[in-house]
């Protein structure tokens, strides 16, 4: 695990630079020491990648252009894609502890054709276009507030049944 204890930018940019995380190898898990930031935060920044936190000690808040979130120890949050973001450290007692998994949203997703894109991506999405709706996640959304669970728990649910 890669320990982090300040920000780099890539030049002329607020895109954060993530220690060796490479195009060939997508994913990194770091320990982010919070206290060594100057003044306590991490100013304003974004990135390519997905960020899967967990808080290990202490507090802090998340700010976004949407709003703020406090994320005290032993809960976390996910930072989609290219969103800006900072973070303040509001615990002063002990050490402030954040442990982020970095990846590549590919790695969920798949890349173009690949076999999760062709197995669940473009199924819903194309559901969702015969329907009428613009987009998969406006399809999952509707789908969800008239049948009150997702289409893959749906899907799950008739799986299920079939074995039985």
């Amino acid at each position: 695990m890669h320990i982090v204890r300040h920000l780099e930018y890539y030049s002329g940019s607020k895109e954060e630079k993530i220690p060796d995380f490479r195009p060939d190898f997508p994913y990194i898990a770091t320990q982010v020491e919070l206290d060594h930031y100057r003044g306590s935060f991490v100013p304003w920044h974004w990135h390519k990648a997905l960020e899967l936190f967990y808080m290990e000690s202490g507090e802090l808040r998340y700010h976004t252009p949407g709003g703020t979130l406090v994320f005290p120890a032993g809960s976390g949050g996910l930072v989609n894609s290219n969103v800006l973001h900072m973070t303040e450290v509001l615990s002063r007692t002990g050490p402030n502890i954040q442990k982020i998994h970095f990846f590549d949203p590919v790695l969920i997703s798949g890349s173009y054709d690949s076999l999760i894109e062709q197995k669940y991506v473009t199924p819903v999405t194309s559901i969702g276009h015969a329907c009428g709706l613009g987009s998969s996640s406006y399809f999952g959304k509707t789908f969800r507030s008239h049948l009150g669970c997702t289409p893959l728990e749906y899907r799950r649910r008739w799986q299920d049944n079939d074995k039985n």
